[in-house]
């Protein structure tokens, strides 16, 4: 069972929820959510937000328990290694590695710096760019003002 199945398992169980209740909270078919569990499709980042608004739970979390974003927290070897350039500052001899991984963990607060962190060394430079670019229009939609 991969770690979308395993979280929609989690979440069925936390809400005390069926699979077709679950489908009508979410407002999508039964027969999907039985393909989601049974891990036959797989969740939209989309569906994992609104997942996230439904039950009120922080996206990061839901993100996180869906298997969507890692922890960030790595040995400073794979810390320097998997960092995308600019977070690759050299640590300067005998200052405080707490001090500096804290400094690029603050840097991650940021979506863009987060999603090429996660990314890097992971896919071909080319899909970063795009997921990038996607990530940006995302953000400029929800920052611009709504018309109502």
């Amino acid at each position: 069972m991969d770690e979308q199945a395993r979280f929609l398992q989690w979440l069925m169980e936390q809400t005390s929820l069926a699979q077709v209740e679950l489908a009508q909270r979410l407002g999508i078919s039964a027969s999907l959510v039985s393909r989601l569990v049974g891990g036959e499709r797989r969740l939209t980042l989309s569906m994992l937000r609104h997942i996230a608004g439904v039950f009120g739970l922080p996206q990061a979390e839901v993100f996180t328990r869906a298997g969507v974003l890692q922890e960030p927290v790595l040995v400073e070897e794979q810390a320097k290694r998997f960092a995308p350039a600019g977070l690759r500052a050299a640590t300067p001899q005998g200052a405080d590695e707490t001090s500096s991984l804290r400094a690029q963990l603050e840097d991650l607060r940021d979506p863009r710096k987060a999603l090429m962190w996660s990314l890097t060394a992971k896919l071909p430079e080319r899909t970063i760019e795009k997921l990038m670019r996607l990530v940006e229009l995302e953000l400029e939609y929800h920052d611009s003002p709504k018309e109502g």
